[in-house]
Parts: structure tokens; C-alpha cells; sequence
């Protein structure tokens, strides 16, 4: 929110529940993490072998080293995380 000017801080009816965040990559990575910004926390973090999966084999879409998958984030009722 800050990005946008807003200083005071988001309380009550203002914050939103994250049910689903997913990372995008076009190059190879070994992790990937979001984080809240104000309390500098984990919010997400997938990392090879558990989320960023790479391929094994010559088939199609499963090609060996290359980037072929990553698992999101989701979160559902009060397991959400508040913004």
C-alpha cells in the first residue's frame, strides 16, 4: 500500500485475505519467496524439491533440468494471511 501513497496503514473493511499466490519465473531458480514487507515475514516460500520442480526425463513437458513446474501458495479461510 505504500506503493501507492497510502501511509496509514490498512485496518479493518481495508484488508484483503490472500488465498493464492503463485510465483513466475522465465529463467531456472533454486527458491522463490514473497514476503510482507512491513513485518519482513515468510508469507510464501517454495524451493527445489518442495515447489520448484525441474524435469527428468526426455518427454515433453518433463524435459531433463529444465524449470517445468512451480507449486503455489493457497491458503484458505483463517489460515489466510491479512494485508
Amino acid at each position: 500500500l505504500d506503493y501507492y501513497g497510502y501511509q496509514g496503514g490498512p485496518s479493518g473493511e481495508s484488508l484483503i485475505e490472500l488465498g493464492y499466490a503463485a510465483a513466475h519465473l522465465h529463467v531456472a531458480g533454486i527458491s522463490l519467496e514473497l514476503q510482507d514487507a512491513v513485518t519482513n515475514s515468510s508469507v510464501c516460500k517454495v524451493s527445489r524439491g518442495d515447489g520448484v520442480l525441474y524435469g527428468g526425463s526426455d518427454v515433453p513437458g518433463d524435459e531433463e533440468s529444465y524449470l517445468v513446474g512451480i507449486k503455489p501458495c493457497i491458503w484458505g479461510g483463517s489460515d489466510a494471511p491479512r494485508f
